[in-house]
């Protein structure tokens, strides 16, 4: 089983913007979340995904992504993910050996912006970019379902 080991900031400037490579629409529609693990189906570039995540253990966490017909993917989404349903742009920007993924939330999630890094260990030494702020890797209020929750309470 392949194992993600991921951290996550916040931008403290739009400066990442100049460095964008590729950006890319995606749409992810939670199945299922139940003690830490998470079922997820995702459009993204004409290709269709569906990805099993297992509870997080510090910043790592199992992960299983397989692909899916787009026709199955649309009727899971329409069908079986009831209000958790999240669209976003994905912007790639190289910093060294690494790639970030900023991801720019839709509505309901209009204004949030997260960057991402995924590491080929969990103590690999990350230099991070001037746009780079706080990190929120372990912060659960800027986990999706709990954004969506704290949205739709506001």
């Amino acid at each position: 089983m392949a194992v993600e080991i991921e951290r996550k900031f916040l931008t403290a400037t739009d400066a990442w913007r100049q460095a964008v490579v590729h950006s890319l629409q995606i749409v992810d529609g939670l199945l299922m979340n139940a003690e830490g693990r998470k079922l997820r189906v995702r459009l993204c570039d004409g290709h269709a995904t569906l990805t099993f995540k297992g509870r997080r253990e510090g910043l790592q966490r199992e992960e299983v992504e397989l692909p899916l017909d787009m026709a199955q993917a649309q009727l899971l989404l329409d069908h079986h993910c009831e209000g958790r349903i999240l669209s976003k742009t994905r912007h790639l920007v190289p910093a060294g050996s690494l790639v970030w993924e900023i991801d720019e939330y839709d509505a309901p999630l209009e204004g949030v912006i997260l960057a991402e890094i995924e590491l080929p260990r969990a103590d690999y030494p990350v230099v991070l970019p001037d746009w780079v702020g706080a990190e929120v890797s372990g912060d659960p209020r800027w986990r999706k379902l709990n954004m969506l929750e704290a949205r739709r309470n506001a």
